[in-house]
């Protein structure tokens, strides 16, 4: 059974910038993940400079409080409601909010 996805850890997300036991270990789940053919899930992003590390490292996927915080029920029905009204609302449930794309670290619409 190969897993889709390894995710790497909020804990050792926090400690990725620079040269560090963190970054070690995200850079140990990233690989590994590329090895299984999965995709590389960083959770718990808050600063830009994690987004940067990670990106390098060849992290895939990134999800945190830095690109969007957590929301009542009742605006995620909202924000629904306008998208399918055709209010150009553009959201993103259960997903990530960024993806990385070639090189490079590309926001994903809200």
């Amino acid at each position: 059974m190969t897993p889709a996805e390894l995710k790497v850890p909020r804990v050792f997300v926090a400690g990725c910038e620079g040269k560090s036991v963190e970054a070690m270990i995200c850079q140990s789940i990233i690989d590994a993940a590329h090895k299984l053919q999965a995709q590389a899930v960083a959770i718990g992003i808050e600063r830009p400079g994690q987004v940067a590390a990670l990106n390098q490292m060849g992290c895939d996927i990134g999800q945190g409080f830095l690109f969007g915080q957590p929301m009542a029920s009742e605006e995620i029905v909202r924000l629904m409601r306008q998208r399918t009204a055709g209010e150009g609302v553009k959201i993103m449930l259960a997903a990530p909010l960024w993806r990385r794309a070639g090189s490079t670290v590309s926001a994903l619409p809200r």
